[in-house]
């Protein structure tokens, strides 16, 4: 329990030290929209409806990543590396997996289908009873069972999985220090891994559309930057850098067009397959839900309590028009930063906000 809230108080240090940042060094010629007054759930206007589904989801705010099948059917991974699933549209969870000799954090979670899916997570720090390393979990029954199908030894954690265009799989290695980020590779389904790269730039998040590829990071101090591959991942080149923002994290495509979000406070917006990236909003930003070609969802985490232990509300905001206009909302309640989401079909998902499981419908 001491291993975890450590790990997770140096990483909420660290998201926070970004927050703040992007918030003192960027000039944007496209300012941030004030937020519109706090609301409470459940909400409903003409553009959403938001209902809360449950007050106690297990993990509370160490749910890092989720994904729904549809309404019912949904998984989620925590910080102290379990899993759980619900039958139920998340009014009960059942734990599926549970590391119980190494508590590794798992961070991002991906379903090829129904039934395959992997975990990704790990450590890049050695604690009293906790031992560095990557871990890749793999599930063939939709979430019931989990296989651990690789692992990495020394200071480095598996941050984050995707698939290209011919259904590869990659995978970022997170170092705990500089120049050290690796990119693993399986073309088998995830049976065997390879080391395809090797960046001496700290990589967070790795996205595909088409053939191009995508991995953002940064370092603090530094420059954000993003990394793109034109050959399905065969090589990977820088193709932006933010003089404006220290760190690149989330992002979503649909065919050309893709968000990315900057400093955990800008949001950027390419039309080319990231050939070129514009600023078309600002505020408080952790996870992007690219719905359809015109609408996106971006959760974030609102006003600050006050204090060295304080809370966020809780925020969000929304584009029904691809990006050129945006509305955003916060919550009166601190029911905390809206991190984690998953979107069963283009206007039907769920996101999590500390202990609370939210349904929302886009309309």
């Amino acid at each position: 329990m001491k291993t975890t809230l450590f790990s997770f108080i140096f990483s909420v240090f660290f998201a926070f030290v970004f927050a703040i940042t992007g918030c003192s060094k960027n000039d944007l010629s496209n300012p941030a929209v004030p937020e519109k007054e706090a609301s409470e759930l459940p909400f409903e206007n003409d553009k959403l409806k938001m209902e809360l589904i449950s007050t106690s989801i297990p993990g509370g705010s160490s749910v890092n990543d989720m994904h729904f099948f549809n309404e019912t059917t949904g998984i989620i991974i925590t910080y102290n590396g379990k899993i759980y699933k619900t039958s139920d549209s998340g009014v009960t969870w059942s734990v599926k997996y549970e590391n119980k000799s190494n508590n590794q954090p798992l961070l991002q979670i991906l379903f090829l289908d129904q039934k395959a899916g992997f975990a990704v997570g790990g450590d890049e720090y050695n604690y009293p009873g906790h031992t560095a390393g990557g871990v890749i979990l793999k599930t063939s029954d939709g979430g019931d069972t989990w296989a651990n199908v690789f692992q990495t030894d020394g200071s480095i954690k598996c941050n984050s999985i995707a698939k290209d265009n011919n259904n590869n799989l990659y995978v970022i290695g997170n170092a705990n220090t500089q120049k050290s980020d690796k990119i693993f590779k399986s073309n088998d389904g995830g049976i065997t891994w390879i080391t395809t790269e090797y960046k001496d730039f700290k990589l967070s998040k790795i996205a595909f559309t088409g053939k191009f590829g995508f991995c953002t990071g940064g370092a603090y101090p530094g420059t954000g930057k993003i990394y793109r591959s034109v050959d399905n991942g065969g090589s990977w080149n820088e193709s932006k850098s933010f003089s404006d923002t220290d760190w690149t994290w989330d992002l979503a495509f649909k065919d050309s067009i893709g968000f990315c979000i900057g400093n955990n406070q800008s949001i950027y917006k390419t039309e080319d397959y990231g050939e070129t990236w514009d600023l078309v909003h600002s505020g408080t930003s952790y996870k992007i839900d690219f719905l359809t070609d015109k609408s996106c969802l971006v959760w974030g985490g609102g006003g600050w309590s006050g204090g060295d232990f304080g809370h966020e509300t809780g925020s969000f905001r929304l584009t029904t028009n691809g990006g050129k206009d945006w509305v955003d909302y916060s919550f009166k309640k601190e029911i905390g930063a809206l991190r984690s989401s998953s979107f069963y079909a283009a206007t039907e998902g769920y996101v999590v906000a500390g202990k609370y499981l939210i349904r929302v419908s886009v309309k």
